[in-house]
């Protein structure tokens, strides 16, 4: 029984990341400026990088301007 619980519980966490990498990810490539000031621009951008780096996305940004490779 405890086994079948925690197949359970790795199941639905696994479906919650792969929903949360999504969604994050997309606001990454859909994000503007707009009328927000760069320091805000960036700030949510960087935000946006944490919250994908807490559930073990890696990134890598290269000098030569922004440049994202997924790892998954």
């Amino acid at each position: 029984m405890s086994k079948e619980a925690w197949g359970n519980l790795n199941r639905i966490f696994a479906a919650n990341m792969t929903t949360s990498n999504l969604q994050l990810r997309e606001e990454l490539n859909n994000i503007q400026q707009r009328d927000m000031s760069i320091g805000s621009y960036t700030l949510m951008i960087k935000e946006l990088c944490d919250a994908l780096g807490s559930i073990n996305v890696v990134m890598k940004i290269f000098g030569n301007g922004v440049k994202i490779v997924w790892n998954g």
